[in-house]
């Protein structure tokens, strides 16, 4: 682009712009998913319980990521309606929600969709993303959650990560009191789950 400012179309400009905000996202996304684990490694992260109103979270979630849609043809939606208040960490949740739902745009395909719900128990609160994509196999998913054994693997248009930001998940749910599974049958889509207790 700056070698040839003075030939380049608009149209082109836009599109390299887009491709090199896309890329400064993933960086800073990588960034400060090593960050957050460093600072829990070394017990610098505590809980510090807020109201939450989770509707107002999630739709944030939706819009941070809905460039990151768009360009894939993705079809990102919250799939609960119900207003609803709860006490936790907003940091950790909304690093949580970010990693499940960057992981879940990252392998499904072109055309795909992913559906962000929750739903309120007795004592707690259980999220679902859930995507369409290309799935995972059973060896795969024991590894996930581990950072001896997750490995980071490219997406379907070869997006790039560190593989911490599930162990991340994994360390913030369980500084939370909560629990995180996975579900997944290759080729036919994943679902990550967690609750936290209200």
């Amino acid at each position: 682009m700056i070698q040839n400012i003075d030939t380049i179309s608009k149209e082109k400009i836009l599109e390299f712009s887009k491709l090199i905000h896309n890329g400064a996202l993933q960086s800073f996304e990588m960034m400060q998913n090593l960050f957050d684990w460093v600072k829990s490694q070394q017990k610098g992260i505590v809980v510090r319980p807020v109201e939450i109103m989770l509707p107002e979270l999630l739709m944030s979630i939706i819009k941070l990521f809905s460039s990151e849609a768009r360009k894939k043809n993705i079809k990102l939606s919250l799939k609960t309606n119900d207003k609803l208040n709860i006490l936790s960490d907003i940091d950790m949740l909304n690093t949580i929600l970010r990693n499940l739902v960057s992981n879940a745009l990252k392998f499904t395909n072109k055309g795909g969709e992913i559906q962000i719900s929750f739903q309120k128990g007795d004592s707690e609160i259980q999220f679902n993303i859930i995507d369409n994509g290309v799935g995972m196999t059973s060896e795969k998913q024991s590894e996930l959650f581990d950072v001896h054994t997750n490995t980071s693997s490219s997406g379907t248009e070869y997006e790039k990560g560190t593989g911490l930001g599930l162990v991340l998940c994994k360390e913030f749910i369980d500084l939370l009191k909560g629990k995180i599974w996975v579900e997944s049958e290759l080729g036919k889509g994943t679902c990550f789950s967690f609750i936290i207790p209200q």
